[in-house]
């Protein structure tokens, strides 16, 4: 599967309200790959994966991201298009 230029990851929508909306792809094995489109002046609620790693890749706008580690120190990035959180 390829998926390139619109950034759809396909999938279907997993959630969704006045916040945001949130498509999953469950394709391949061992990976899930998410959108996030995120209505301006919102946030998402905190979440986490027990033995899981995330990349978010920005595609649009700009905002904050607050992560929360396992040993509970925090730290805060501010986000813009293009911008990638490993």
């Amino acid at each position: 599967m390829k998926l390139s230029g619109n950034f759809d990851v396909g999938g279907v929508v997993a959630k969704e309200d006045e916040r945001y909306k949130v498509a999953d792809n469950t394709a391949l094995n061992n990976l899930v790959v998410s959108s996030t489109d995120l209505n301006p002046g919102h946030s998402t609620s905190g979440h986490k994966h027990d033995g899981q790693e995330e990349v978010y890749l920005f595609i649009e706008g700009n905002g904050r991201m607050c992560l929360t580690f396992p040993d509970g120190n925090k730290d805060e990035f501010v986000v813009n298009k293009g911008d990638i959180i490993l």
